[in-house]
């Protein structure tokens, strides 16, 4: 039995996958089993992880029906194979620090908490969305703080198995884009109350493969689908991309809400290219609360 399950869920990356692949085989430490969970792929990945030979364990799962469900969904697939100490759930489209496994386990052993590893965008200087992305949740804290549970993503994040197998995997009903980590994230800490320590060390690098148009649009479809189906479940988690700021009927709510107007959206848009990157990170974060706001304005109505 391996100390750690990494479970790994691709969708047509075939490319990125063969990438994060890569990373696993020099790894420091070797003593993991890979759990790669194919969603529907049509790419040729299951072709490949046929006759693909590594000097490490891995076990393809599926669908039975072979279809994409969604990341959630594909995630859950590791539920009923899972036997190690700890899970590692990490992004096809990351490649791996060589000494991933081992700066997640050096936090593991020591305390008792969610290890959240680093993805750093190796575009960021000529990507605004990887900038962004960069500066945002748990970027904002130094390695080794304690976090709020809600910045807890999936993309590189360890913690003991039993956690996951407890709480049945995530929401297989989320399947669109968005939510699907903050919510497994606040299930986590209403049912184990386990910290979320930034673990910097523990890190990967990508190269984000969308831009700004792509993330607005994913957005809005969050907040009309994800966003009020969180808040029906929880609805006092409404720290949830301050979701306070949508439904209240307080004045500084209100008026916040508007400077949420089509055309000073249009504007910010515009202007986004021409601003020093701090400013930019800035309009960036109204556009996207602006998206957030439309998508879940429209599933109001």
């Amino acid at each position: 039995m391996a100390l750690f399950d990494i479970v790994i869920a691709t969708y047509n990356n075939l490319d990125e996958l063969k990438s994060c692949l890569a990373g696993f085989e020099t790894q420091t430490m070797k003593d993991f089993r890979l759990l790669i969970c194919v969603d529907g792929s049509t790419d040729g990945t299951l072709e490949y992880l046929s006759v693909a030979r590594y000097p490490f364990v891995f076990k393809v799962i599926t669908h039975p029906d072979g279809k994409q469900r969604g990341r959630n969904p594909a995630r859950n697939l590791s539920l009923e194979h899972i036997s190690s100490k700890y899970i590692i759930m990490f992004d096809s489209d990351i490649r791996p620090s060589p000494d991933l496994l081992e700066k997640h386990l050096l936090l593991l052993e020591n305390k008792n908490c969610i290890s959240l590893g680093d993805v750093i965008y190796t575009d960021s200087k000529t990507n605004y969305l990887s900038d962004y992305l960069q500066h945002r949740g748990k970027n904002k804290y130094k390695n080794g703080d304690e976090i709020p549970a809600y910045y807890l993503i999936t993309q590189n994040v360890a913690f003991e198995s039993k956690y996951f197998i407890k709480i049945k995997g995530q929401d297989a009903s989320m399947v669109t884009y968005g939510g699907g980590d903050t919510e497994f994230a606040y299930r986590l800490w209403k049912t184990f109350h386990l910290p979320v320590i930034f673990n910097a060390l523990a890190a990967g690098y990508s190269e984000l493969n969308k831009d700004l148009p792509i993330y607005f649009r994913q957005m809005e479809e969050f907040g009309s689908i994800n966003l009020p189906y969180i808040y029906k479940k929880y609805p006092e988690f409404t720290q949830l991309f301050r979701f306070d700021c949508l439904i209240s009927h307080s004045l500084p709510h209100r008026l916040l809400r508007l400077f949420l107007q089509n055309w000073l959206a249009w504007g910010a848009r515009a202007i986004v290219p021409l601003l020093p990157r701090l400013i930019r990170r800035q309009v960036i974060h109204y556009l996207v609360f602006y998206h957030i706001y439309c998508g879940y304005r429209d599933s109001s109505k």
